[in-house]
C-alpha cells in the first residue's frame, strides 16, 4: 500500500490510538477506571470545585470552566509563525503561502497543586492563505522546571477553529498537541497540525 507524506501524521497517530486501545483493552479493570481518570484530570472537570460527589462528567467540566474564567490569571497572546513542512509544501508553494500568521488573543490560565496549567483562550490570526482564522478553545500543559524559573511542558488543545478553507469558516473541533517553554509569566508555545502539515507558533504574557 502506497503511503503519501501528508497522510504519514494521521496514519501515525490512529496507529498509536490503536496500540493505546489495544493496551487498554488489556488492563484490568481498576488500572482501565485509573487511566480514565487520569485523563479525566487533565479537562476542566479535573478544576470542578463546587460539583455534587455524583455530578456527571458534562457537569463537573463546566464547573471547572467557570473556575478557571473566575480564577485564572489574565493572559494576553501573540500569534507568530506558521512554518509549512517542505515535504508537503513545495520552495514555490511556500512562497505564496503566509508563513507570518499575526494576531493576538485573550485568555485565562489557572496552574493546579502540580505546576499543571489549564488555559482558555479566544484568538483571531492572519492565516496561511492572508485570511482571519477565529479560533477558541482550552489548553492543558504538565510543566517541569528546568531551573532558573525556566519551564518546558507538554500538553494538548481541544479547540475550535473557523477558517475561510474548511467549509466557509464552519467551526471545526480540532485536538491537537502543545508544547511550551518559558516561565510564569512569558513562553512560547508550539503545536503541529496533522491534517496541514504546519508547525504554528505563539506566545502568551500572563499578568497576576
Amino acid at each position: 500500500m502506497h503511503l503519501t507524506l501528508r497522510a504519514l501524521p494521521v496514519a501515525v497517530a490512529l496507529a498509536l490510538a490503536g496500540a493505546a486501545g489495544a493496551a487498554y483493552a488489556q488492563q484490568p479493570a481498576d488500572e482501565g477506571a485509573r487511566t480514565l481518570a487520569a485523563l479525566s484530570a487533565t479537562t476542566p472537570a479535573g478544576m470542578a470545585a463546587n460539583s455534587a460527589p455524583d455530578a456527571g462528567w458534562f457537569d463537573r467540566a463546566w464547573d471547572g470552566t467557570k473556575r478557571i474564567a473566575r480564577e485564572g490569571d489574565p493572559d494576553f497572546y501573540i500569534s507568530g509563525a506558521i512554518y509549512h513542512m517542505p515535504y508537503d509544501y513545495s520552495s514555490e508553494r511556500r512562497g505564496e503561502l503566509n508563513e507570518g500568521g499575526w494576531g493576538g488573543g485573550l485568555g485565562k490560565s489557572l496552574t493546579d497543586a502540580r505546576d499543571n496549567q489549564r488555559m482558555l483562550f479566544a484568538m483571531l490570526i492572519r492565516d496561511s492563505h492572508y485570511k482571519p482564522q477565529y479560533t477558541a478553545g482550552y489548553g492543558w500543559i504538565a510543566r517541569w522546571n528546568m531551573g532558573g524559573g525556566v519551564k518546558f511542558g507538554l500538553g494538548y488543545t481541544a479547540a475550535l477553529i473557523a477558517r475561510s478553507d474548511y467549509a466557509d469558516y464552519t467551526p471545526m473541533p480540532v485536538i491537537l498537541p502543545l508544547a511550551s517553554v518559558g516561565t510564569d509569566r512569558a513562553a512560547l508555545y508550539a503545536t503541529f497540525v496533522p491534517f496541514s502539515n504546519v508547525l504554528y507558533v505563539f506566545g502568551k504574557l500572563s499578568f497576576k
